[in-house]
C-alpha cells in the first residue's frame, strides 16, 4: 500500500491564530475563550470554558472556530490537539492556541 504524501499547506485552507489577553477588556463582547486547560483527552471541555469580555476588532472574528477544526497547542510544555465539535463553534482561542479548518481531503479526527 503506498500512501500519498501531502505538504500541509494543501490540506489546510484557513490557520487560525488566537487572541492575546491585550484583547480582553472590561468592555467589550463577551465570548468563551479556549485556553490550553480546556483542552484533553481529543476533546475542548466546554464546561471549563470561561467567558471573557473582548475588544471588537478583525482579529476577534479570525480567531473564532468552527466546527471540525483541528486545534493543537501552540505553547506549554504539553502537547494537546482536539477536533472542535458543533457545540464549541464561534468559541475564540486564546494566543496559547492555533485552529486549522481542512480540506476535504482529509478527516479532522
Amino acid at each position: 500500500m503506498t500512501i500519498q504524501r501531502k505538504e500541509l499547506k494543501h490540506l489546510v485552507k484557513q490557520i487560525k491564530r488566537g487572541l492575546s489577553s491585550y484583547y480582553i477588556q472590561q468592555i467589550g463582547n463577551e465570548v468563551p475563550f479556549i485556553n490550553i486547560r480546556d483542552v484533553s483527552d481529543g476533546i475542548v471541555h466546554a464546561e471549563t470554558v470561561r467567558h471573557v469580555k473582548i475588544k471588537e476588532t478583525g482579529a476577534l472574528e479570525k480567531s473564532r472556530i468552527g466546527p471540525k477544526d483541528v486545534i493543537l497547542t501552540a505553547k506549554g510544555s504539553a502537547f494537546k490537539a482536539a477536533v472542535a465539535s458543533k457545540d464549541i463553534k464561534d468559541y475564540v482561542i486564546s494566543a496559547n492556541i492555533v485552529a486549522f479548518t481542512l480540506t476535504n481531503e482529509v478527516l479532522p479526527e
